[in-house]
C-alpha cells in the first residue's frame, strides 16, 4: 500500500446489463476512502502446455 486517506468524492455509475448497480438510487455520498496501491502481479507459470505432444 502506497497511501490511504479520506476526503471528498463523487460517485459515477454506468449502466451495464449484467450489473444493474446504476439503477440504485444514490441520495448522498457520506464519505470516501481513497487507497493507492501497487497491484503488479508476478509473471505467470504455465500449469500445462497443450501445444506439446
Amino acid at each position: 500500500m502506497r497511501g490511504a486517506w479520506t476526503g471528498p468524492a463523487r460517485l459515477q455509475l454506468f449502466q451495464h446489463a449484467l450489473a444493474p448497480l446504476a439503477d440504485l438510487p444514490v441520495l448522498e455520498v457520506l464519505s470516501a476512502d481513497h487507497v493507492l496501491t501497487d497491484l503488479t502481479l508476478p509473471p505467470p507459470e504455465p500449469v500445462h502446455d497443450y501445444l506439446t505432444r
